[in-house]
């Protein structure tokens, strides 16, 4: 069986990062995701915006990893992946280097044991921090990573056919619903997720427009758009199925056409969303994740240090362009 290594910080997760692990599981039947720890991070690129355990079981519940190494080291070797029983390591065609400049995987792809997966286009951790820095400053900021211009809508239609690929719900599985916006996806997203599928055998998740987004919470959000919050939440074993702009009223008709045996809502509810039919049929259960992680949490941690994540931005930028310049 051929297993496989695919490393990374894995910070403020996006489909992006799904899609690398997806394209490294391709390469063999084993996956094993490496995830650094926060002060290998914070040395040799920036201070992580998700602590290390946050990375660790968001990485740990996408569809494609079957275990996952915590406190990976930032440079792998020959050794490591031999511990492992990993054949060779996976890394996207993007640039990856320590904090003097070197090449992370020179050593590995010297001996044969490095192979490349394609960068996802149109999303990047620095593109991500950029759109929430907006918020702060008012205006669009320059440190946009080159990698989310390479904007390639038939591609990613086909990622997410890829990213959707589900069973059908059997005739004696227990269908559970819940809906929400779902930016910037989260550890506390995640928890709810599966606190929500705890109470059946599969889980529809309903993410809700940009316009009700926008209506509900201003003209800033959502950060991330509709489509891409839908390939994140496809990244997860927990998610069956996903309902792009799901009804904000839930009717008996909605209930009983996706055979929905639990509507389940969190803590924090919608001015607009409409629970009672559901509340009414007896199918309805509020419940709490357990964890005190919102997308407000993440968006503030990133505001607080803004001059230090501005700066990071800038000079992560700079190195990818010159970068792709020296490969054209």
């Amino acid at each position: 069986m051929v297993r496989v290594y695919c490393d990374g910080c894995f910070d403020l997760i996006h489909f992006g990062h799904a899609n690398q692990l997806r394209q490294a599981k391709c390469m063999g039947r084993f996956l094993v995701a490496g995830v650094h720890s926060d002060e290998q991070i914070k040395f040799n690129k920036r201070i992580p915006i998700f602590s290390e355990e946050e990375r660790y079981e968001l990485i740990r519940d996408i569809k494609w990893v079957d275990d996952v190494v915590e406190g990976a080291p930032y440079t792998a070797t020959a050794e490591l992946l031999l511990q492992l029983g990993c054949d060779f390591i996976v890394h996207g065609n993007d640039i990856s280097v320590l904090s003097d400049g070197t090449d992370c995987y020179k050593g590995l792809k010297d001996i044969g044991m490095y192979k490349e997966s394609t960068r996802t286009p149109n999303v990047s951790t620095t593109d991500l921090i950029n759109r929430i820095l907006t918020l702060n400053t008012g205006k669009v900021g320059d440190q946009i990573s080159p990698w989310t211009k390479c904007v390639n809508q038939e591609y990613l239609d086909s990622l997410y056919s890829i990213f959707n690929k589900s069973n059908d719900p059997t005739p004696q599985d227990k269908i559970i619903y819940v809906a929400g916006t779902f930016d910037i996806f989260n550890i506390g997203h995640l928890k709810f997720l599966k606190a929500a599928k705890s109470l059946g055998t599969y889980l529809i998740v309903g993410i809700y427009s940009d316009e009700d987004v926008e209506k509900e919470k201003g003209s800033s959000f959502p950060l991330i758009s509709l489509f891409e919050r839908a390939l994140t939440v496809l990244s997860y074993k927990v998610c069956n199925r996903v309902i792009q702009s799901p009804p904000l009223q839930i009717t008996k008709e909605f209930i009983e056409a996706n055979k929905i045996g639990v509507v389940v809502e969190g803590t924090v509810k919608r001015t607009e969303v409409n629970l009672e039919a559901a509340k009414e049929i007896g199918c309805y259960q509020q419940i709490e994740s357990g964890s005190l992680i919102t997308t407000a949490t993440i968006i503030q941690r990133i505001i607080e240090s803004s001059d230090y994540y501005e700066q990071g931005n800038r000079s992560k930028q700079q190195k990818e362009v010159d970068h792709i310049e020296k490969h054209q």
